[in-house]
């Protein structure tokens, strides 16, 4: 049975200046990343944000600031919670997020494989590639 991945965005008070955002299963938190800033920042003033991935045993803060479905692009509908965790490991996302506050296409991509640093951008981009000819 397949199920939607759901984000939570959420910071520590009101005009907190870090936010965390998760992406969710029906049962459990999948990933937790920490926003240096507001994230709504990145539909109007900012052309991305470095993000950095947050241990499995952090909790998420206690204030919501947005909620909503999440797609992986690219994804089978039939196995969401796999296909994060292939794109995960590839250190490639390419996220559709529909949120009262975030609402569009976002890429998050990995800054180097061992890196827990992640760039949060709108829009999709596909990773760099290099071709080399003879």
């Amino acid at each position: 049975m397949s199920f939607p991945l759901r984000f939570v965005l959420r910071q520590a008070a009101e005009g907190a200046v870090f936010q965390h955002m998760a992406l969710c299963s029906p049962t459990r938190q999948l990933m937790h990343w920490v926003l240096p800033g507001p994230a709504q920042r990145l539909l109007i003033e900012v052309p991305y944000y470095y993000l950095c991935e947050a241990s499995d045993s952090a909790s998420l803060p206690e204030v919501e600031v947005d909620t909503g479905e999440c797609t992986i692009a690219q994804a089978p509908e039939e196995s969401p919670t796999e296909a994060l965790r292939h794109h995960v490991e590839a250190g490639h996302l390419l996220l559709r997020l529909h949120g009262h506050r975030l609402e569009g296409d976002f890429t998050l991509a990995r800054l180097s494989s061992n890196s827990h640093i992640w760039r949060f951008s709108l829009g999709h981009s596909m990773p760099y590639t290099i071709t080399l000819k003879q």
